[in-house]
């Protein structure tokens, strides 16, 4: 595509050239918004992929971009891998004065909770999905719109069109859309395989 927008900037222009309409500028930052919502929802290419080593504690805070976790373990010899359970069963599992090396977690909100408590500092790893880095005056690009503009182009128009009630063109973005997010889930997988890497189930995401 000619003229590839590069930055937040140059995005806003593209997508108020492409609906000519004068009267939405103030709207396209939302309608990039809701196409990075749409990109965490449904992209899963190794570039979103993160690991993280953080201190195990009853209740651990996550990193502020991880949508969902992969896997999550004791970095122990050996290694401790923590099964996912509700906070009920590990409540059940394991009374309020338990420590010890952790074996599960469970959700609560932002953070993690380890059952048993942990009774030494024990590392605690995460691999997850992080977010697409939010395109801002202050955060101007991020490697999605570097290696992929068409995409941010084509979400946000779709959002403009919705917001416009324009029926017309949404099944023309839309089909553009899932064309290139469909190329590029292909070659993610082409990576991943590539590297010997093999797809791994999410565990529940926060967001």
């Amino acid at each position: 595509m000619a003229n590839d927008p590069q930055d937040f900037a140059a995005l806003q222009a593209s997508v108020a050239r492409w609906i000519d309409n004068d009267t939405l500028a103030d709207r396209i930052p939302e309608f990039i918004a809701l196409a990075e919502r749409r990109f965490n929802r449904i992209l899963n290419t190794p570039e979103m992929e993160a690991t993280a080593t953080l201190v195990a504690e009853p209740s651990v805070a996550l990193p502020e971009d991880l949508w969902e976790v992969r896997a999550a373990w004791i970095e122990s010899d050996p290694r401790q891998p923590l099964e996912e359970v509700t906070q009920g069963v590990l409540r059940g599992r394991y009374g309020a004065q338990a420590t010890g090396l952790p074996e599960v977690f469970a959700w609560s909100g932002g953070t993690l909770l380890l059952g048993p408590a942990p009774d030494a500092d024990y590392p605690l790893m995460l691999t997850y999905k992080q977010t697409i880095p939010a395109l801002s005056d202050a955060v101007p690009t991020n490697w999605l719109l570097t290696r992929h503009p068409d995409i941010y182009l084509w979400a946000a128009l779709l959002a403009a069109e919705a917001y416009l009630v324009n029926d017309e063109r949404l099944g023309v973005w839309k089909a553009a859309l899932d064309e290139a997010i469909g190329e590029l889930t292909q070659a993610g997988n082409r990576k991943r395989f590539a590297g010997g890497m093999r797809l791994r189930p999410p565990v529940r995401g926060v967001c």
